[in-house]
């Protein structure tokens, strides 16, 4: 699929830190139990969707997929399954609905009743015992002054089946930043960095979350909660 990327700039930027965009020393929490002491179990049957049509949450969902598949920490379901199994999936399919679903005020794991239903429609044809569902807060946004800072902010929803509860959640905003010259527009390499990022740290976390020990390094960036 060709990747067509839109990112918002903001002007102008300003620069009241000192750079945190590229790394962080103490980063915050990125996916968290929604019940203090659960754990997800290992080798079980999992599905990673998009919550959208969007290319950034179809491009986020596939990388944290191939990231589970690569741990071998769960069966998850193939790119060709979903399409074959969900009608109209990816470039068609739309679940959430961000002007709802993004309310501040909303329970972390909150989602509206009629996303339940679906979603336990999908994790029926899938034959899943978690569904794991992600999209992006708001539109990838980029601020430029004496450095292009690009922002990512992202929301997860991680739903065990039979019992269809809501044991998981992320919400959480990651950027990168580099010197606005001599280019001063974000680059496809720090955009697919962006990407990178946020999809590892995420699943990074979630493994962690079923015990699994995570041996691939992860590239640091800024991330907090959203």
């Amino acid at each position: 699929m060709k990747k067509m990327i839109s990112v918002r700039i903001l002007l102008p930027f300003v620069f009241c830190s000192i750079m945190v965009g590229c790394f962080s020393t103490q980063p915050a929490p990125i996916y968290f139990p929604a019940n203090q002491g659960y754990h997800l179990t290992a080798h079980k049957r999992i599905a990673v969707i998009t919550g959208t049509n969007d290319d950034v949450d179809i491009t986020l969902a596939n990388k944290m997929m191939e990231r589970l598949v690569k741990s071998g920490a769960f069966i998850v379901v193939s790119q060709e399954e979903l399409s074959k199994k969900i009608p109209k999936y990816p470039l068609n399919f739309h679940l959430i609905d961000r002007n709802d679903i993004n309310i501040i005020d909303k329970s972390e794991t909150y989602l509206p009743e009629d996303v339940q239903k679906k979603a336990e429609l999908i994790a029926a044809k899938l034959r899943v015992d978690y569904l794991l569902i992600v999209w992006s807060i708001n539109e990838m946004s980029c601020t430029v002054r004496d450095y292009v800072v690009v922002r990512l902010p992202v929301a997860t929803r991680m739903i065990e089946y039979p019992s269809k509860d809501i044991v998981g959640y992320s919400r959480i905003q990651y950027s990168n930043a580099r010197l606005a010259f001599p280019i001063s527009e974000p680059s496809e390499e720090q955009i697919d960095d962006l990407y990178n990022i946020t999809s590892t740290g995420i699943t990074n976390e979630i493994l962690r979350n079923a015990n699994i020990e995570v041996k691939i390094e992860e590239k640091k960036g800024d991330r907090k909660p959203w």
